[in-house]
């Protein structure tokens, strides 16, 4: 017997009017918007399936609209007279719509929502925030003179319009989640969400983009919010950029070196698993060294917030797409984002994992660097060894192996404590030959015999190495799906080293792994730096000429020259 025909009459007996129309489900859970006195919403609570009842949020952009507002440069701007780099694939952007005449025709599509959405007509303010939005995609950081070519053209979605209220959120989160059941971009950009600040439990904003997310087809950037400069917890990151298949961003005060979380820029951590968030930063502005846009005008405008900084890490998101085309999965090119970020030794709750480089820098090796790439799919249960290239003669010095391993899968918002539904058991070890580690052990339990297989390993990511199983179960790094970090090794201590990959799945309320689990999509880059070695890249390029193949830009990278 289904529970809801008698929740509807519980709730209609108390007076509780419920938006079951608006409602959304995943995996277990229930979402529905209801309105109602306080004295009511308690008696309601006495409904057995009753998990949760918390205050409705508003939608980020209603809740703070000062933040539209933009200052005009008395200069102009040149649109560049050509298509996207790149007209294979096309980014959605979901925010207030775009104007009536609008300069960004020649790569934009802008999709006004249904009469059904109820959503209605467009607010001035929210256009404009919308058009501020995809200028920082398709432009980046604008000055005056000639803009460079966009990546990849767009479609933006207007979510945003006059139809709106207080009980509106689920009226745009169902309409976003009927684009995406419907549509195949691989890339997505939200500089909107509700006012909500992340906590244990998982919203359904959160529940709908993981369960989009969590494919492994799209790459989903997300603002992480504006209310760093508010006390403790207010400032926490902002329902949905705990999303733990998303890649959540933040804003810095500048593109320089010195560069510093912008102060009104939401902090970490994020929600377990995903403690680490921000994922990255983007260069949002400050007061006094804004973000620049071309406006509707063709005039250049300034403005700040995580709102432009996530579409235009988004932008080098489709330059990298853009660049090398097919190669690249959506898992891949998060993996290579995050790998390249720098923290420039701020907190990692600030920060998360750093600033985004450029497309060039991302994808560009320096003297005695290389970079390696694997991707695929991995199977429960299996495990997958991924060499770290080396040349055959010994590296001289110390040796930076640097390690990036990202992955979407399946989330249970059922089960906050236990949210990702698939977590990596990954092992280091650094030399074929090594097996100090196995002998003791023999020595000490009488049990084994060495494998050759299977050389002693190191930490890399955590110093749990050994731990057993159920320990592992409450490490939360194990099921996150963003995992980095890097050793220095002498070269004298690396021999074939190779990473052993393990995908270990998970069931809610099970000890043991579920016999009939989801392969997921994986990425991994790995960085060796040797300065001993100035055509590191080379040699190694040389010994596995028939392995590891290079990826081919479709399109001539321009490489920066200096003098």
């Amino acid at each position: 017997m289904k529970w809801e025909p008698s929740f509807i009459e519980f709730a209609e007996k108390h007076n509780i009017d419920l938006g079951i129309s608006r409602s959304y489900q995943s995996r277990g859970l229930l979402f529905i918007p209801a309105r109602g006195g306080r004295s009511e919403v308690e008696e309601l609570a006495d409904f057995s399936f009753i998990r949760m009842i918390r205050p409705m949020p508003k939608l980020r952009t209603i809740d703070a609209p000062t933040m539209l507002k933009a200052q005009r440069f008395e200069s102009v701007a040149s649109i560049p007279n050509s298509n996207s780099l790149d007209e294979s694939f096309r980014v959605a952007i979901f925010d207030g719509g775009l104007p009536p005449e609008h300069p960004y025709g020649r790569w934009v599509n802008h999709i006004d929502p249904p009469k059904s959405t109820k959503i209605g007509a467009p607010v001035k303010n929210f256009v404009n925030h919308g058009a501020l939005v995809t200028s920082a995609f398709l432009f980046g950081h604008v000055r005056p003179g000639n803009l460079e070519r966009p990546y990849a053209s767009v479609d933006h979605y207007r979510v945003l319009g006059n139809g709106l209220t207080s009980s509106s959120l689920y009226d745009v989160l169902i309409y976003v989640d009927e684009i995406l059941s419907q549509t195949n971009y691989p890339i997505i950009s939200f500089s909107i969400g509700p006012h909500e600040v992340a906590g244990d439990d998982v919203t359904a904003w959160t529940a709908m983009l993981d369960d989009h997310l969590g494919s492994g087809n799209c790459l989903g950037g997300v603002a992480v919010g504006n209310d760093g400069e508010k006390p403790w917890p207010e400032s926490r990151i902002q329902v949905p950029s705990d999303c733990v298949n998303a890649l959540s961003v933040g804003a810095t005060d500048s593109m320089m070196e010195s560069w510093k979380r912008a102060p009104y820029s939401s902090i970490g951590p994020g929600r377990n698993p995903g403690l680490i968030k921000p994922d990255v930063v983007a260069f949002g502005g400050v007061e006094g060294n804004s973000f620049h846009f071309i406006s509707p005008q063709l005039t250049v405008v300034e403005n700040r917030g995580t709102s432009f900084a996530t579409p235009y890490a988004m932008r080098i998101a489709a330059g990298l797409k853009a660049y090398l085309g097919s190669d690249l999965t959506p898992t891949a090119i998060r993996a290579l984002m995050v790998h390249s970020a720098s923290s420039n030794s701020q907190p990692i709750d600030e920060v998360g994992w750093g600033m985004v480089c450029d497309v060039i820098e991302t994808i560009t090796c320096q003297d005695g660097e290389i970079k390696v790439l694997y991707k695929g799919r991995l199977e429960p249960g299996k495990v997958m060894r991924a060499p770290i290239p080396l040349p055959d003669d010994q590296l001289k010095g110390n040796v930076e192996i640097r390690a990036t391993f990202c992955y979407t899968c399946n989330t249970d918002p059922h089960t906050p404590g236990e949210y990702t539904r698939a977590g990596l058991d990954i092992r280091f070890r650094p030399h074929k030959d090594k097996f100090n580690k196995t002998e003791a052990r023999i020595r000490k339990t009488g049990k084994g015999k060495i494998d050759p297989l299977f050389p002693d390993t190191e930490s890399f990511f955590t110093k749990q190495d050994f731990a057993s199983e159920a320990d592992l179960r409450s490490d939360a790094h194990k099921w996150d799906t963003i995992r980095k970090n890097s050793v220095t090794k002498r070269g004298t201590s690396l021999n074939r080293p190779v990473f052993d990959i393990h995908y270990v799945a998970r069931e809610p309320g099970s000890n043991t792994s579920p016999q009939k689990a989801e392969k997921i999509h994986f990425s991994l880059v790995v960085s060796i730096y040797n300065k001993n070695t100035p055509d590191l890249y080379e040699q190694v390029q040389e010994k596995y000429i028939n392995t590891l193949l290079p990826i081919e830009p479709k399109i001539d990278i321009p490489v920066k020259v200096t003098t």
